[in-house]
């Protein structure tokens, strides 16, 4: 099988696992499908040679990268540290919806954060003044 083809076989077998599965809810999760599907591939190869089946060892092959591209898309996405949100699920502000400031912070937990220290920095000017 050529690079091209292995990358759209498991292209396909990735479009067809996110419309029957929903996403990986976090890594754990992805981490024990593509372990499942590891399996799978190592009882094919495990058969006697004369019992084996390429075609068998190519699709669980398949499912391996597919699942490994599942993990990348489902849970190495940008995830605010704060509230969670992605880009496919974007904080509502005022201005409109939340940006990324850093690779896992959004800018409407920015703003709180400037927020939250300047309340503080308040807060402990005032007990000084007591």
């Amino acid at each position: 099988m050529e690079k091209q083809q292995a990358l759209e076989a498991i292209a396909a077998e990735h479009a067809a696992a996110s419309q029957k599965f929903p996403a990986f809810n976090n890594a754990h999760e992805g981490y024990a499908v593509i372990l499942e599907e590891l399996y799978e591939l190592w009882d094919e190869i495990k058969k006697n040679v004369k019992t084996s089946d390429p075609e068998k060892i190519r699709k669980e092959a398949i499912q391996v990268g597919a699942m490994a591209l599942r993990f990348l898309t489902d849970v190495c996405r940008a995830r605010c540290r704060v509230c969670g949100c992605t880009d496919e699920r974007a904080c509502v502000t005022v201005e409109g919806p939340c940006r990324w400031i850093a690779p896992d912070l959004c800018s409407a937990c920015a703003v709180r954060a400037v927020d939250l220290t300047a309340m503080k920095a308040e807060s402990v000017k005032r007990a000084g003044e007591k």
